[in-house]
């Protein structure tokens, strides 16, 4: 089965989650979620439903992030747990397309 997907929005998400990795500051970090979910919930900018699905899970999971240094200090690996929640999402995605 090929999907047919616009691929601005597609690029427009991937360069977010992207950014939401590399982003060092939690106050910005968790303005990108936040910008990332609106996207995928209330923009609804991406129209395949397999793609959509992987996305909603991924906006529900990062839902969980808070970005703080008091939740630093609780889980020291909570930035690479969160990355890898990305790149295990965007791996699904590119599998599939």
């Amino acid at each position: 089965m090929e999907y047919d997907i616009c691929v601005e929005p597609a690029v427009e998400v991937i360069s977010l989650l992207n950014r939401i990795m590399e982003e060092r500051a939690f106050f910005k970090k968790d303005i990108l979620i936040r910008i990332f979910q609106n996207k995928i919930w209330v923009e609804n900018i991406i129209s395949d439903e397999v793609i959509y699905n992987i996305l909603s899970s991924l906006a529900d999971e990062l839902d969980g992030y808070l970005p703080s240094r008091e939740w630093k200090i609780k889980d020291p690996h909570g930035d690479e747990k969160l990355a890898l929640t990305i790149k295990s999402a965007m791996f699904r995605i590119e599998t599939i397309i």
